[in-house]
């Protein structure tokens, strides 16, 4: 159980830290010519891909914690994919 949480909190620390930055990644500029623009989309879509690839590395770790009851219970939580 100790590894289970230690990994909840690495997960819920990755979270807060790609949210927050994207927060600010995402802050409102000045008037910008049309290629800063697309700088500040290019520097926004690199900040959400190294968010999503921090969360998905934690959550994986967390989810290898489970054993397969939880697993079954956490997989109950989201919605089910199709391909």
């Amino acid at each position: 159980m100790l590894q289970q949480s230690r990994a909840e909190q690495v997960l819920q620390d990755a979270s807060t830290k790609a949210s927050a930055s994207l927060r600010a990644a995402c802050q409102p500029g000045e008037v910008m010519t049309p290629p800063a623009r697309m700088a500040a989309v290019r520097k926004r879509l690199d900040t959400m891909l190294e968010g999503v690839k921090s969360v998905r590395a934690a959550l994986e770790d967390f989810y290898a914690t489970l054993n397969d009851e939880q697993k079954a219970q956490f997989e109950a939580i989201g919605p089910r994919r199709t391909s």
